[in-house]
């Protein structure tokens, strides 16, 4: 009756998350989509001329699509906001996009910046377009993004170039510095996938051995009940404490990093203790019980981490016409800067892994096994920790399929550590780049 019951639960507290109500965008939602899109004009328009395969490990777009994408997501942000104001979710004295956003719209939408732009933007009042004057200190300090550059030429076009083709001359550094960081952080990705291919064949096999290995000793007694019991208990208390922290921190205004990166490391950890505090009587049997206490079968993490990242590409081609974006591209305010960094490395590259492979793994999974096999557990497991981490269809495809592998490689190598070093990889390969694109200074 009780696994019932925290079962409905956590459905309420699903189905409310991800299609319940919409409220509009959280607060930052706008900082970060120009952030995204100017990062994206600048990496498109330094990468132009540059033969394709070069283009394409970089991630490096066409500039016209990546200036269309930009005009759709702010248009986007422009109609969700008004809509929130009819609803009265929002001030509705308020413009729906700040003045800075409005400028990088009509900008992104003009077909020819020049003085035909200016002009339009000073029919917008609110002090548009932004002055020469501005645009050059801005640009020369390196808080410019692409459409103050493209504003800067537009003056250039009426009263000569000189007075800021040293602001021009500061922004196209910082955007071949950006083309320098892409191609070396996502160019590392790569390069890890080329080693990962040559140990594929290694890895398929044993994956495919682990559909007719069984567990031995005492995980091999959990029933499916259990683990489904101990799933729920952890994830439940995860969601009450991280819901009683969020709204307790709604006050405060100036929590030091380490403060944050505290809360946060407990926030991730607690399903795992408290899973582990069901099942464990010391938390030195879950590391024998587990196989944390082995290292990981490296040929394995990297040939399924090879398999990962190849499918996962696939998997975004497929969807990517049927997927309504995130406007900031999956981008926090929380990782901005070095502090930033070491909280992306602490949180989502090896807390987040550890946690959430003893819970989906190293308890739902193996559970589930023990009672409908292996590759059904598998299945199984992967569906609960594609549902939890549901976005949209992409998402729910991309994080299915790692949960999938994450479990055949537990059960393939009779070690948790193979799952473990697996999904910190992963996360690794799609956070650090991200970072290193989007957050890390150019000047």
């Amino acid at each position: 009756m009780v696994p019932a019951v925290m079962a409905v639960v956590l459905g309420f507290w699903l189905s409310s998350l991800h299609f319940g109500e919409s409220h509009g965008y959280p607060p930052g939602t706008e900082e970060m989509a120009l952030l995204k899109i100017d990062r994206d004009l600048r990496l498109a328009a330094a990468m132009e001329n540059d033969p394709a395969w070069l283009r394409w490990l970089a991630n490096a777009g066409e500039p016209e699509a990546i200036r269309a994408e930009g005009a759709e997501t702010l248009q986007r942000l422009w109609r969700t906001q008004q809509e929130a104001a009819v609803r009265g979710e929002v001030d509705r004295a308020r413009l729906p996009l700040s003045v800075r956003a409005i400028e990088a719209l009509e900008v992104l939408r003009a077909q020819e910046p020049g003085p035909a732009l200016l002009e339009r933007l000073r029919r917008f009042g609110l002090g548009l377009p932004t002055p020469q004057s501005t645009l050059r200190t801005r640009l020369a300090t390196g808080s410019g993004q692409w459409w103050d550059a493209q504003l800067l030429r537009a003056y250039g076009e009426v009263s000569g170039p000189e007075a800021g083709q040293g602001a021009l001359d500061a922004f196209e550094r910082e955007t071949q510095t950006l083309r320098g960081h892409a191609l070396m952080a996502r160019g590392a990705v790569w390069a890890v996938v080329l080693v990962g291919t040559l140990c594929l064949p290694w890895a398929l096999r044993h994956l495919a051995g682990a559909t007719i290995t069984r567990a031995r000793g005492y995980s091999s007694a959990w029933s499916a009940s259990l683990g489904w019991t101990v799933f729920l208990a952890s994830t439940l208390a995860w969601i009450g404490f991280g819901t009683v922290i969020g709204i307790g921190l709604v006050g405060v205004v100036d929590l030091p990093p380490s403060g944050t990166l505290a809360l946060e490391a407990v926030v991730r950890l607690l399903p795992a203790l408290i899973a582990i505090g069901f099942l464990f009587r010391r938390p030195r049997h879950a590391l024998r019980v587990f196989g944390l206490d082995r290292s990981p079968d490296w040929p394995l993490v990297f040939g399924a981490l090879a398999a990962l990242l190849w499918f996962d590409g696939a998997l975004s081609r497929t969807f990517e016409q049927w997927v309504r974006s995130d406007p900031t591209g999956g981008l926090s305010s929380m990782d901005e800067g070095l502090t930033g960094l070491v909280f992306v490395v602490i949180s989502a590259c090896l807390l987040a892994p550890l946690s959430e492979e003893i819970v989906y793994r190293g308890v739902l999974f193996r559970s589930l096994a023990n009672r409908f096999g292996t590759m059904p557990g598998a299945v199984l497991a992967a569906g609960v920790f594609a549902t939890i981490h549901f976005y949209n269809l992409y998402g729910l495809a991309s994080v299915a399929l790692l949960g999938l592998i994450c479990a055949l490689s537990f059960s393939a190598s009779r070690r948790l550590s193979t799952a473990v070093a697996l999904h910190v990889l992963y996360n690794a390969a799609v956070k650090l780049p991200e970072w290193v694109v989007y957050h890390a200074s150019l000047s």
